[in-house]
């Protein structure tokens, strides 16, 4: 009954030893399959942060290029307005001129009255918006 017994608590021992390697050998495999996930998921998360850095860049450059043809456009404007506004004040000064031309013309003046029409004319010019 004693040899039983010792047997029995060897196969005991035994089958407790096996147990015990089985699952080192799950933990093993666990650990190697915990080891596989978090690579794959920081491999994930730098592809997306590389995708969202690209992304952004793309972003970034197509705004300033909207900005370029926005200010390009305002400049382009800006030069315009201007020349019309020179050409407008061009035709005034023409108009003035041959204002002044067709007074001094008409009343037929003297040399002092022509210096008055002419300093008048320029009083007039100064006072012009530009």
């Amino acid at each position: 009954m004693m040899e039983e017994r010792r047997s029995q608590i060897e196969a005991n021992i035994a089958n407790a030893e096996k147990e015990r390697l089985q699952a080192e050998q799950i933990k093993r495999e666990y650990q190697e399959e915990m080891r596989k996930a978090r690579q794959e998921a920081q491999e994930v998360i730098a592809k997306a942060t590389k995708l969202s850095e690209q992304r952004a860049a793309e972003i970034l450059a197509a705004a300033h290029g909207e900005a370029e043809k926005i200010k390009q456009s305002a400049l382009a404007d800006i030069e315009r307005e201007r020349d019309r506004a020179i050409a407008q004040v061009q035709a005034q000064v023409a108009d003035l001129s041959v204002a002044v031309a067709e007074k001094i013309i008409r009343k037929n003046l003297d040399v002092r009255g022509q210096e008055d029409m002419i300093e008048q004319f320029i009083q007039e010019v100064g006072e012009l918006p530009c």
